[in-house]
């Protein structure tokens, strides 16, 4: 019986050890995966005028990447905003889930050009925006 109670407390602690690799990989995993998408949607929001920018409504990037996808009309390649659309599913199918509320989509003259960055005009406060 004794035997017994061994086998399953290295089993038990077998499977915790996994468990803890498992998180530890998914959660650099998702690190990694959050960093690219930021960045993919950084380069589709570089702009020179306040008219390049608008809202997206084609792409629901959700939380953590933003509430609205204000991007440049200079990005206008599908197959580049379908990768980014793809890695966000990706995201959201394997990582941690986060909820916040979203404010009103900004209108049009909400949305414009700052530091080469298009911005929601309304949370511009002039700082660096990296």
């Amino acid at each position: 019986m004794r035997k017994i109670t061994t086998i399953t407390f290295l089993i038990a602690i077998s499977v915790f050890f996994n468990n803890c690799l498992f998180a530890q990989q998914k959660n650099t995993e998702c690190k990694k995966l959050k960093k690219e998408i930021k960045s993919l949607i950084s380069e589709c929001q570089s702009c020179e005028t306040d008219g390049e920018c608008f809202v997206d409504e084609s792409l629901i990037i959700g939380c953590p990447f933003g509430c609205d996808f204000i991007r440049s009309h200079k990005f206008d390649n599908s197959k580049y905003l379908t990768s980014i659309k793809i890695e966000i599913e990706k995201y959201s199918d394997v990582c941690e889930k986060c909820l916040w509320d979203c404010d009103v989509t900004p209108k049009k003259q909400e949305v414009g050009c700052r530091q080469g960055k298009c911005v929601d005009l309304r949370y511009y406060s002039g700082k660096n925006l990296d």
